[in-house]
C-alpha cells in the first residue's frame, strides 16, 4: 500500500531565530503594519525637522551642542527601534510606545508648533492601532508561540 506524502507546511512569516529556538510567528495584522509605518513616518518627519534646525544654525554660523543632538536624535532612534520590535510582536515595545505617546500628549500643553501636534497625533493614532483587537490577538499569539518554543505555558486569559 503506497503512502501519500503530505505537502510541506510553509509559514506565511519567516521563523524568528532565538538562541537555539525557532519560533514560527503568526502573520502580522494590518493594524500593526499600519502602526509600524505611521511610527516610522513620525521618525522621518522628526529627523527632517532636526536636520532643518541644524541647517538654520549652520547658516547663522552657530553649532549645535551635543545635548541638542542627543536630545533630538536619541528619542527618534528609540521610537524607530520600538516600532520594529512592535512589528515583531514584542509586548514591551507596545507598552513603551504607549508611555511615549502619553508623555508626548502631555508635552502639547507647552508647545504649540503645528508640526509637533501632527507628530503627537500620529504617534497616538499608531499606539491606538497597536491596542485594537487584531493587534492584541497578534501580540498574544506571538507570546504564546515564543513560550511554546521555549517549552513554557502561558497563563490563560
Amino acid at each position: 500500500m503506497p503512502t501519500e506524502r503530505l505537502p510541506e507546511f510553509k509559514p506565511m512569516v519567516p521563523a524568528t531565530q532565538l538562541p537555539g529556538i525557532v519560533v514560527k510567528r503568526p502573520p502580522v495584522p494590518r493594524t500593526v503594519t499600519l502602526a509600524f509605518w505611521m511610527l516610522l513616518a513620525t521618525c522621518a518627519i522628526a529627523l527632517a525637522s532636526e536636520a532643518d534646525v541644524l541647517i538654520v544654525l549652520s547658516r547663522r554660523g552657530l553649532v549645535a551642542d551635543s545635548t541638542y543632538l542627543i536630545g533630538g536624535l536619541v528619542p527618534i532612534g528609540i521610537r524607530a527601534l520600538l516600532a520594529f520590535a512592535a512589528r515583531r510582536g514584542a509586548k514591551f515595545a507596545r507598552a513603551l510606545l504607549t508611555l511615549i505617546a502619553f508623555i508626548s500628549a502631555l508635552s502639547l500643553f507647552r508647545a504649540f508648533d503645528p508640526l509637533d501636534i501632527v507628530l503627537v497625533a500620529m504617534v497616538v493614532a499608531a499606539v491606538v492601532l497597536l491596542w485594537v483587537r487584531p493587534s492584541t490577538r497578534y501580540f498574544r499569539a506571538v507570546a504564546a508561540a515564543v513560550a511554546a518554543a521555549k517549552g513554557k505555558e502561558l497563563p490563560s486569559r
